[in-house]
């Protein structure tokens, strides 16, 4: 298992949460944004 960190969390990285989601392989473990209003 691979633990992943999301930098930056607009529209994208939905994207790219739901294809670590999918692999049984990763778990995301973190995610960062320069402002509060879009990390929560």
């Amino acid at each position: 298992m691979i633990g992943v960190a999301i930098q930056g969390a607009g529209n994208v990285s939905t994207e790219h949460i739901k294809a670590y989601q999918n692999n049984p392989h990763t778990r995301v473990v973190a995610i960062g944004s320069r402002t509060l209003e879009t990390a929560v």
